[in-house]
């Protein structure tokens, strides 16, 4: 994630407390509401879902550079499936780690499953 789409995503997100996820689509605008971001991409292009967590996460340690147990510990506090497939996306085309990529299938499996209610 760039530093810019960073720093508007923790303004987004710092005026809008309940707000826990938003889409971004390859022009840089910001979705509250997935179904209004895919409206807004041309054939072929793919949105980018940041979660809450993540964006406040990226000023310490990008998430792509988390050791697997740590990015388990994150992945505790995700709770909706567009950030979750976006974090396996992310891994494979990066580090592109096993283990990493079994336990974000795990929890997107959960997601689907509705056992991550909490």
């Amino acid at each position: 994630m760039s530093k810019e789409i960073n720093k508007q995503a923790k303004a987004i997100f710092s005026r809008y407390p309940k707000l826990s996820v938003l889409y971004v689509n390859p022009k840089g605008e910001f979705f509250t509401r997935k179904d209004l971001a895919e409206n807004s991409l041309s054939k072929d292009e793919n949105l980018t879902a940041l979660n809450r967590q993540a964006v406040k996460t990226e000023d310490k340690e990008p998430l792509s550079e988390m050791s697997v147990a740590k990015l388990s510990e994150h992945l505790e506090t995700v709770k909706e499936l567009p950030v979750a497939e976006q974090l396996l996306k992310d891994e494979m085309e990066g580090q592109n780690r096993k283990t990493a990529i079994a336990a974000i299938e795990d929890k997107i499996e959960d997601l689907k499953a509705g056992k991550d209610e909490s």
